[in-house]
């Protein structure tokens, strides 16, 4: 009896051995079973929060600019070029021409030449980069000559003079260059401190 049941547990552990054989190995580097995974209540580890990054203000990277304009402190046309400072100001320097002659019937004539130097000052920093409400202050250098002959004789003059002007209006201007437009009102004083209501409109580029 004593011999049977001894060949009964060899029986039942041979059986176990193979068993435990014939499963298969875990793979190398593979993760633990469930048995021995550790507890877990379902819930994700908490992300890190992204730090958003400070935003840099845009600058102006064309500080230059050429435009022709018709009326304002150029009188009558004026070309002129600019350049910008600390993306809020504004200096501008042009150059107008305009001859002027008149005849009657008794071969009187008169020439006149008119140079304008119109020199302002803005500021450009009321609206965003591209859109600008513009205000400024200047002034024009103004050369002046002129003949007149008649049938008697001739006589033939110059001088400098000057007049002061303002500037409100608006401006489009991309602040990274390209096509630009200037309106407004440039209002002239003379010498004798008399306003002139004076339109401009200027169209041209900044690089």
């Amino acid at each position: 009896m004593f011999a049977a049941s001894f060949l009964a547990i060899c029986s039942v552990g041979a059986a176990s051995a193979r068993a435990r054989a014939d499963e298969p190995a875990p793979a190398k580097g593979a993760a633990p079973s469930d048995a021995n995974a550790a507890p877990s209540d379902g819930s994700a580890a908490p992300a890190h929060p992204q730090v958003a990054s400070p935003e840099v203000p845009e600058e102006r990277t064309a500080n230059d600019a050429v435009y022709a304009e018709g009326l304002g402190p150029g009188l009558f046309y004026s070309v002129n070029y600019e350049h910008d400072f600390e993306n809020v100001f504004g200096l501008r320097v042009g150059l107008g021409y305009v001859p002027v002659s008149a005849t009657n019937g008794d071969g009187a004539s008169v020439n006149v030449s008119i140079v304008a130097v119109p020199i302002t000052f803005s500021y450009l920093g009321i609206g965003s980069l591209k859109h600008i409400f513009e205000v400024g202050a200047g002034g024009t250098i103004l050369y002046v000559s002129g003949t007149a002959s008649t049938v008697g004789g001739s006589s033939s003059g110059s001088g400098v003079g000057g007049i002061g002007a303002l500037i409100l209006g608006y401006r489009y201007q991309p602040p990274h260059g390209g096509f630009m437009f200037r309106a407004g009102i440039a209002p002239l004083i003379t010498s004798f401190g008399e306003f002139l209501p004076w339109p401009y409109l200027s169209l041209g580029a900044a690089f």
